[in-house]
């Protein structure tokens, strides 16, 4: 597999690993074949197979924060409270979003937001 491919496990090749090892079962060269299969270390493999054991899904290698995602209706309302407010700073902006709707925001989220609807101009203080 080339180098992109190998670090960057799809969920699909996630699926295939637990496959492989699964028919190969009481093989011991089970994790070992799979391994040379996809290119990946067999550590790997045992982590792919663990995580599915413990979730039932296909886990991702860089399991990040949880992200809320954020509604066309949310971002209307974000982009409302900066025009209305218009020297309030991107944190000012997003406390206001939290009070107002009960999720978290960051300063960096709210500029992306902003920058969707063409108002970059805030400054992050």
């Amino acid at each position: 597999m080339d180098e992109e491919v190998k670090h960057q496990l799809s969920a699909d090749n996630r699926l295939r690993v637990v496959e492989i090892v699964r028919s190969m079962e009481g093989i011991p060269e089970a994790y070992q074949h799979a391994s040379d299969i996809f290119d990946i270390s067999v550590r790997t493999v045992y982590r792919i197979m663990a995580a599915h054991k413990e979730n039932g899904r296909y886990w991702t290698m860089t399991p990040g924060r949880p992200s809320f995602k954020f509604t066309q209706g949310d971002r209307l309302r974000l982009r409302n409270l900066a025009i209305s407010n218009p020297f309030a700073t991107l944190n000012q902006l997003a406390w206001r979003f939290h009070s107002l709707t009960g999720k978290k925001i960051s300063h960096s989220r709210v500029s992306q937001i902003l920058k969707t609807f063409d108002l970059n101009c805030y400054i992050a203080i």
